[in-house]
């Protein structure tokens, strides 16, 4: 039996409050007969933690249109995205822009000549102020095809001139921001696919070579916004590949201050805004620059404050935050408040977990496991990795399911239950070798871990930790096994221990 989709609750779930306040007014005005049963559907499908169709069914089992179920709902669908258009076109600037556009082609259309040069300079202005090369080249070849219907009135040969050299700039402006996306994305895909680093040297040569033979640095001063972010955003994904923290660092501050120095761009790339910033935030921790990370995490707290969001940019913020905060405090060693601040998260979890998808759910889920284990609560922290790892065949990241099984490795160190470690060192060794990845760290720390269960006599401890510690310490850093050092908070375990076996 097909499962009912969930498409509609998933659209109510993102509104934000003032989307449903109109939504329930712009139902009211331009939608006849049906109107007052979409509000109570609309009304019904919100107040659910999970969609639920039967009991929707339940509920409206005497209305006759229950019988068209599936129909009302698209009906609902298309009534709410009517009500979303008409909501942001005072609101968005790219549907502003786009209206005011789509304005004055009707006006030219309809010899209304004059009144569509007034309406596309409108178009033409909010592009430039914005920094929307695409839509302020679009606005110009209009402006030009009005006066062209004018027959050039009140157009001088200058004027047409220095108006079609200006449409041969913006070409070119149009142009490079094309390249830079092209180029930045090769090298974002390129970091991503080789995470593992099998082929480093290999990778990290191809992306030179794009990056050279592409003139990537003279993209560094450009006038367009856009093609700036994706300079700086290209270049840091090079930068992690050669592991230079100061110059990844630099890239990522300068591309979050091309936003910050022109705040009038931020409004319509806000998702890229939020999603730098949050990258600002980890530059600096991965960077031990934990002042820089409280300032980005400030203005990150900030974006909700500042910016109509929906449930769901609301509730990542929200949860997020609780995560980088908790994630400070575990490397700072501050475990009780790191104890605290994962007991708000849980509750966070429960009241809006609804809005975010379960990838967000198991990242979170997984810091609060760390923060359990290293406040003592072991059995706590082996509830949240038994939870991650029962999700494998429902769909779980491959890195996020191998930590837990690491950590749940830790755990059971911790707890003494050596005989146990046997069988999940062995189990983390055929999982390695089945995604044929093998990984460094995984490697280091099968090894030790089971050379202190095999033996542990406080002389065999003290030594296979030193050899253990001076092995990560010898490990590059923004490397895929540095970073399961830190997500692992293994320095941080091990020296513990050192301090146990003393």
């Amino acid at each position: 039996m097909k499962t009912p989709s969930d498409h509609l609750y998933k659209l109510i779930q993102s509104l934000t409050k003032n989307e449903k306040g109109y939504f329930k007014k712009y139902t009211s005005k331009h939608v006849i007969g049906e109107g007052n049963f979409y509000v109570k559907l609309f009304d019904e499908i919100e107040s659910q933690k999970a969609y639920d169709e039967k009991k929707l069914v339940d509920t409206f089992k005497k209305y006759p249109q229950i019988k068209n179920l599936t129909t009302h709902k698209s009906h609902l669908f298309t009534t709410i995205l009517s009500s979303l258009r008409a909501f942001h076109a005072k609101r968005d600037i790219l549907l502003i822009i786009t209206n005011l556009i789509n304005d004055a082609t009707m006006l030219k259309l309809r010899g209304l000549f004059d009144l569509a040069l007034k309406i596309n300079n409108k178009a033409l202005k909010l592009s430039i102020n914005n920094h929307l090369v695409n839509y302020q080249l679009i606005s110009q070849i209009n402006d030009i095809q009005i006066r062209l219907e004018l027959g050039y009135k009140d157009t001088s040969i200058e004027e047409l001139e220095v108006l079609l050299d200006k449409n041969i700039l913006l070409g070119e402006e149009l142009q490079d921001r094309l390249k830079a996306e092209k180029v930045s994305r090769l090298l974002f895909y390129m970091l991503n696919k080789n995470r593992q680093f099998a082929n480093k040297d290999l990778v990290v040569e191809k992306m030179k070579k794009i990056i050279v033979s592409s003139n990537f640095e003279s993209l560094k001063t450009s006038k367009s916004i856009d093609t700036r972010i994706y300079y700086y955003n290209g270049m840091a994904n090079y930068y992690t590949a050669i592991e230079d923290n100061p110059m990844h660092l630099q890239c990522i501050q300068s591309l979050h201050s091309t936003f910050t120095s022109n705040p009038e761009s931020i409004t319509p790339r806000l998702g890229s805004y939020i999603n730098y910033t949050y990258n600002a935030i980890y530059s600096c921790i991965h960077a031990n620059d934990i002042d820089g990370a409280l300032k980005y995490l400030s203005i990150f707290k900030n974006i909700e404050k500042e910016y109509d969001l929906s449930k769901r940019r609301q509730a990542d913020i929200l949860l997020t935050s609780y995560q980088i905060e908790i994630t400070i405090n575990l490397i700072q060693k501050n475990f009780k408040s790191a104890n605290t601040l994962s007991e708000q998260l849980n509750i966070a979890i429960t009241k809006h977990s609804k809005h975010l998808p379960k990838s967000y759910i198991d990242s979170y889920i997984q810091i609060i496991a760390t923060c359990d284990f290293f406040n003592n609560k072991l059995d706590q922290a082996l509830d949240g990795i038994d939870l991650l790892l029962k999700k494998r065949r429902k769909g779980i990241r491959q890195d996020l399911y191998r930590w837990a099984k690491l950590f749940q490795i830790m755990i059971h160190y911790q707890q003494g239950n050596y005989i146990l470690l046997d069988s999940l060192l062995l189990s983390l060794s055929r999982l390695i070798k089945e995604d044929q990845s093998k990984n460094a760290i995984e490697s280091l720390f099968i090894k030790h871990i089971k050379a202190m269960a095999s033996n542990p006599s406080q002389k065999n401890i003290e030594n296979t930790l030193q050899e253990f510690k001076l092995k990560i310490a010898a490990i590059p850093n923004r490397t895929s096994e540095k970073q399961i050092v830190k997500e692992l908070f293994l320095e941080t375990w091990l020296e513990m221990l050192s301090q146990r076996a003393d």
